[in-house]
């Protein structure tokens, strides 16, 4: 169900599959993980910029406030993707830097928290690669 809702969650964002749609298709189970996916996603989006205790607060709410720690694993794995793809890709630095700053205040202590050693070590030096090259 996570690897599911971890390919599909980009259909969904791109507007081209709804959640019900895949409630119907692939059942509950990963319809409810994704919709919990777009709901956290969202949440670093709204805040900006962070110092660390707010950064530590937020980290916190997104584990507690889930309705499925897999969403959170989704979160990650979505992340992770997209800082392998501004390695790769065309995406503008300051961009890259967002999204570097926040991976190494949100996401690599959330993945250090959850214990998953790879995507820790992954998001961190993709993001120190970026932000000192």
């Amino acid at each position: 169900a996570v690897v599911a809702s971890a390919v599909l969650l980009p259909a969904v964002q791109e507007g081209a599959a709804s959640v019900e749609e895949l409630r119907l298709a692939f059942g509950p189970v990963v319809a409810s993980i994704v919709e919990d996916s777009i709901w956290l996603k969202e949440l670093p989006e709204h805040t900006g910029l962070m110092d660390d205790d707010s950064s530590r607060v937020l980290r916190e709410y997104m584990v507690a406030a889930s309705r499925d720690h897999r969403a959170v694993l989704v979160i990650l794995s979505d992340r992770l993707l997209k800082l392998r793809q501004d390695q790769a890709g065309d995406v503008p630095l300051y961009l890259q830097h967002l999204r570097a700053l926040e991976s190494l205040q949100v996401h690599a202590p959330l993945a250090h928290a959850l214990g998953v050693g790879k995507f820790l070590w992954e998001l961190e030096d993709l993001s120190f690669r970026t932000l000192f090259p």
